[in-house]
Protein backbone atom coordinates (compact mmCIF):
# COMPACT_ATOMS: atom_id res chain seq x y z
CA UNK A 1 0.00 0.00 0.00
CA UNK A 2 1.14 3.10 -1.03
CA UNK A 3 -0.15 6.57 1.30
CA UNK A 4 0.36 9.45 -0.05
CA UNK A 5 -0.48 12.84 2.86
CA UNK A 6 -0.42 16.16 1.16
CA UNK A 7 -0.29 18.10 4.54
CA UNK A 8 -1.53 21.85 4.23
CA UNK A 9 -0.30 23.23 7.24
CA UNK A 10 2.69 25.50 7.70
CA UNK A 11 3.19 25.15 11.06
CA UNK A 12 6.29 22.23 11.33
CA UNK A 13 5.26 20.05 14.52
CA UNK A 14 2.00 21.66 15.13
CA UNK A 15 -1.37 19.64 15.76
CA UNK A 16 -1.76 18.69 11.94
CA UNK A 17 1.65 17.22 11.77
CA UNK A 18 0.82 15.30 15.21
CA UNK A 19 -2.30 13.91 14.19
CA UNK A 20 -0.10 12.87 10.85
CA UNK A 21 2.92 11.00 12.22
CA UNK A 22 0.13 8.90 14.96
CA UNK A 23 -1.83 8.34 11.46
CA UNK A 24 1.85 6.94 10.49
CA UNK A 25 2.15 5.02 13.50
CA UNK A 26 -1.13 3.27 12.78
CA UNK A 27 -0.52 2.83 9.01
CA UNK A 28 0.22 -1.44 7.75
CA UNK A 29 3.59 -2.16 8.34
CA UNK A 30 3.65 -2.85 4.28
CA UNK A 31 3.32 0.44 3.34
CA UNK A 32 4.78 3.20 1.62
CA UNK A 33 4.24 7.01 3.44
CA UNK A 34 4.83 9.85 1.68
CA UNK A 35 4.13 12.72 3.66
CA UNK A 36 4.78 16.03 1.51
CA UNK A 37 4.45 19.22 3.69
CA UNK A 38 3.12 21.67 1.00
CA UNK A 39 4.46 24.68 2.60
CA UNK A 40 7.91 23.77 2.09
CA UNK A 41 7.84 23.11 -2.00
CA UNK A 42 7.55 25.73 -4.20
CA UNK A 43 4.03 25.19 -6.27
CA UNK A 44 2.50 27.86 -8.67
CA UNK A 45 -1.20 28.67 -8.66
CA UNK A 46 -2.74 27.61 -11.72
CA UNK A 47 -3.26 30.63 -14.05
CA UNK A 48 -6.17 28.62 -16.00
CA UNK A 49 -4.04 28.56 -19.24
CA UNK A 50 -5.58 25.23 -19.98
CA UNK A 51 -2.09 24.06 -21.56
CA UNK A 52 -2.49 21.18 -19.24
CA UNK A 53 -6.11 20.00 -21.53
CA UNK A 54 -4.21 19.69 -24.91
CA UNK A 55 -2.20 16.89 -23.30
CA UNK A 56 0.57 19.55 -22.63
CA UNK A 57 2.61 19.19 -19.49
CA UNK A 58 1.87 22.34 -16.86
CA UNK A 59 3.70 25.10 -18.02
CA UNK A 60 4.96 25.92 -14.34
CA UNK A 61 8.10 23.72 -13.90
CA UNK A 62 8.00 23.72 -10.23
CA UNK A 63 7.24 20.78 -7.26
CA UNK A 64 3.98 19.84 -8.42
CA UNK A 65 6.18 17.59 -10.61
CA UNK A 66 6.60 15.95 -7.26
CA UNK A 67 2.91 15.11 -6.42
CA UNK A 68 2.13 14.21 -9.89
CA UNK A 69 4.84 11.90 -10.01
CA UNK A 70 3.94 10.21 -7.04
CA UNK A 71 -0.36 9.99 -7.84
CA UNK A 72 -0.05 7.22 -10.02
CA UNK A 73 1.08 4.61 -7.22
CA UNK A 74 -0.85 6.10 -4.97
CA UNK A 75 -3.25 3.52 -3.18
CA UNK A 76 -4.51 6.35 -0.19
CA UNK A 77 -4.60 10.07 -0.48
CA UNK A 78 -4.83 12.03 2.31
CA UNK A 79 -5.53 15.41 2.52
CA UNK A 80 -4.54 17.08 5.49
CA UNK A 81 -5.14 20.78 6.98
CA UNK A 82 -5.65 23.51 9.49
CA UNK A 83 -8.82 25.25 8.90
CA UNK A 84 -7.90 29.03 8.36
CA UNK A 85 -10.88 31.07 7.10
CA UNK A 86 -13.34 28.04 7.16
CA UNK A 87 -11.29 26.47 4.09
CA UNK A 88 -8.06 24.65 3.68
CA UNK A 89 -5.06 26.57 3.72
CA UNK A 90 -3.28 28.54 0.67
CA UNK A 91 -0.83 25.58 0.27
CA UNK A 92 -3.22 22.77 0.00
CA UNK A 93 -5.65 24.97 -2.14
CA UNK A 94 -3.17 25.61 -4.78
CA UNK A 95 -2.24 22.02 -4.94
CA UNK A 96 -5.83 21.18 -5.26
CA UNK A 97 -5.99 23.68 -8.52
CA UNK A 98 -3.59 21.79 -10.26
CA UNK A 99 -5.01 18.88 -10.20
CA UNK A 100 -7.62 20.31 -11.98
CA UNK A 101 -7.03 18.35 -15.39
CA UNK A 102 -6.95 15.40 -13.58
CA UNK A 103 -10.20 14.32 -14.45
CA UNK A 104 -9.93 15.06 -18.24
CA UNK A 105 -9.76 11.81 -20.48
CA UNK A 106 -6.67 12.70 -21.91
CA UNK A 107 -4.82 13.00 -18.67
CA UNK A 108 -2.05 10.30 -18.25
CA UNK A 109 -2.39 10.28 -14.35
CA UNK A 110 -6.13 8.59 -13.54
CA UNK A 111 -7.59 9.04 -10.19
CA UNK A 112 -10.86 7.10 -10.35
CA UNK A 113 -11.53 4.50 -7.87
CA UNK A 114 -8.97 5.50 -6.13
CA UNK A 115 -9.63 6.09 -2.27
CA UNK A 116 -9.36 9.33 -0.71
CA UNK A 117 -9.17 11.11 3.00
CA UNK A 118 -9.39 13.98 4.58
CA UNK A 119 -7.83 15.74 8.05
CA UNK A 120 -8.91 19.03 9.27
CA UNK A 121 -7.61 20.40 12.73
CA UNK A 122 -8.54 23.80 13.96
CA UNK A 123 -9.21 26.12 16.84
CA UNK A 124 -12.91 26.73 16.94
CA UNK A 125 -15.07 24.15 19.46
CA UNK A 126 -17.74 24.29 16.48
CA UNK A 127 -17.64 21.19 14.70
CA UNK A 128 -19.40 23.09 11.10
CA UNK A 129 -16.24 25.48 10.92
CA UNK A 130 -15.16 22.99 8.76
CA UNK A 131 -18.61 22.76 6.40
CA UNK A 132 -16.68 25.09 3.61
CA UNK A 133 -14.02 22.99 3.03
CA UNK A 134 -16.44 19.17 3.46
CA UNK A 135 -18.58 20.58 0.91
CA UNK A 136 -15.45 21.37 -1.20
CA UNK A 137 -13.81 18.31 -1.04
CA UNK A 138 -17.38 16.69 -1.88
CA UNK A 139 -17.76 17.81 -5.43
CA UNK A 140 -13.32 17.54 -5.58
CA UNK A 141 -13.99 14.04 -4.89
CA UNK A 142 -16.65 13.81 -7.11
CA UNK A 143 -14.89 15.31 -9.78
CA UNK A 144 -11.92 13.24 -9.30
CA UNK A 145 -13.66 9.95 -9.05
CA UNK A 146 -12.10 9.55 -5.73
CA UNK A 147 -13.83 7.18 -3.12
CA UNK A 148 -13.65 9.12 0.30
CA UNK A 149 -12.80 6.19 3.03
CA UNK A 150 -13.28 8.99 5.68
CA UNK A 151 -12.96 12.19 7.45
CA UNK A 152 -11.11 12.82 10.74
CA UNK A 153 -12.67 16.63 12.04
CA UNK A 154 -10.59 17.75 14.91
CA UNK A 155 -12.39 20.81 16.52
CA UNK A 156 -10.63 22.69 19.79
CA UNK A 157 -7.32 22.19 19.00
CA UNK A 158 -5.60 25.67 19.64
CA UNK A 159 -2.36 25.94 20.75
CA UNK A 160 0.78 23.64 19.92
CA UNK A 161 0.51 20.15 21.36
CA UNK A 162 -3.10 19.77 22.41
CA UNK A 163 -3.21 16.97 19.59
CA UNK A 164 -1.36 15.31 22.30
CA UNK A 165 -4.52 14.14 24.40
CA UNK A 166 -6.29 10.58 24.51
CA UNK A 167 -9.67 12.09 23.47
CA UNK A 168 -7.77 12.71 19.90
CA UNK A 169 -6.07 9.68 20.17
CA UNK A 170 -9.11 7.67 20.24
CA UNK A 171 -10.28 9.26 17.32
CA UNK A 172 -7.44 8.82 14.98
CA UNK A 173 -7.34 5.08 16.09
CA UNK A 174 -10.72 4.68 14.83
CA UNK A 175 -10.21 6.89 11.49
CA UNK A 176 -7.17 4.82 11.03
CA UNK A 177 -9.57 1.44 11.53
CA UNK A 178 -11.65 3.16 8.40
CA UNK A 179 -9.14 4.36 6.35
CA UNK A 180 -6.26 1.17 6.06
CA UNK A 181 -9.13 -1.66 5.90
Amino acid sequence: MSILVLNGSPRIGGNTDVVLEHLREMAPENRNWIHLKLGRLKISPCTACDMCWNPEPCVFKDDMSKVFDILPESNLIIFASPIYWWNVTSYLKIVIDRLYPLASAKSPINLSGKKAAIVFVFADDDPTTADSANIMFDRIFEYLKLKDVGRLILPGLWKKGEAENEKVLEKIKDFSKKIFS
